[in-house]
């Protein structure tokens, strides 16, 4: 599976850039921090935190979400990430305790009912046994511990009308799909109570419905996200008033659950 997620996979070129950064660098850094503050600001709604929780999130990539929740609640702080170099990125830049390995290969290694908080934003799509980990992260969560799982929402309406050209479609990555009925399933049978579920999401730089055109009529574009910085800035402002639109209608193709263990 490995060979699925090249280094140009595009949640892997997120980086954090320095204030004196080229432009195209910071462009792309800003989508980044945009992105962790809108997670940070779910998870303080959900389950307010202080210096004694603990926080694991599961798929942590480069760590930025987790340096920023540490940084602003105290927080003690973990990750899992099953590649190298996101992993690496995590430790060394932001000093995090990031294990370079899936929930399944760890699990024993965690003293059991010992977080607060797992998170799981955009993983559960990618899991050959969602079932199996959402029993591993219950028995790592403390009695009344919160889970956050934000995964593509498959009853989206433009996933209807865009059918395979929808773009969350994207396989081979995405291994199963989740409509809200089939979400609170899964959560429930692995014995969550779901408090929320809710058709919106922190991962949205891009108009869905301008991301499925793209594919719909198989147009190009450049898979290097600093390359492509100023032209996807140009489309991001152009077609705001889209993206607004896809908010307002619940049709930005995102599903967020909160449950608690």
């Amino acid at each position: 599976m490995q060979a699925h997620y090249p280094p140009h996979y595009v949640i892997n070129q997120f980086r954090p850039a320095a204030k004196d950064a080229p432009l195209r660098q910071r462009l792309v850094a800003r989508q980044l921090e945009r992105i962790d503050s809108l997670k940070v600001r779910r998870v303080l709604a959900a389950c307010p935190l202080d210096s004694q929780a603990r926080v694991l999130d599961v798929g942590c990539n480069l760590g930025s979400f987790l340096a920023a929740l540490r940084d602003s609640t105290g927080c003690s702080v973990a990750g899992l990430e099953p590649a190298l170099t996101p992993a690496k990125y995590a430790r060394e830049h932001f000093h995090l305790d990031v294990r370079e390995a899936c929930l399944d290969d760890v699990a024993g290694s965690f003293a059991p009912a010992s977080f607060d908080l797992i998170t799981l934003w955009h993983v559960a799509e990618h899991l050959w046994t969602p079932r199996r980990e959402l029993q591993i992260v219950r028995s790592l969560l403390k009695p009344g511990g919160t889970l956050i799982v934000e995964v593509p929402n498959f009853d989206d309406p433009l996933r209807h009308l865009f059918g395979s050209s929808w773009a969350y479609i994207d396989v081979p990555r995405h291994l199963v799909h989740f409509t809200p009925l089939t979400l609170r399933k899964f959560l429930e049978d692995a014995g969550f109570a779901v408090a929320t579920l809710e058709c919106t999401g922190t991962f949205r730089p891009y108009s869905v419905t301008i991301s499925s055109l793209f594919t719909l009529f198989g147009l190009g574009y450049e898979p290097d996200l600093e390359k492509s910085a100023y032209a996807a800035t140009c489309i991001r402002y152009a077609t705001w008033p889209l993206f607004a639109l896809e908010g307002l209608l619940g049709m930005r193709g995102l599903l967020t659950a909160v449950a608690t263990a």
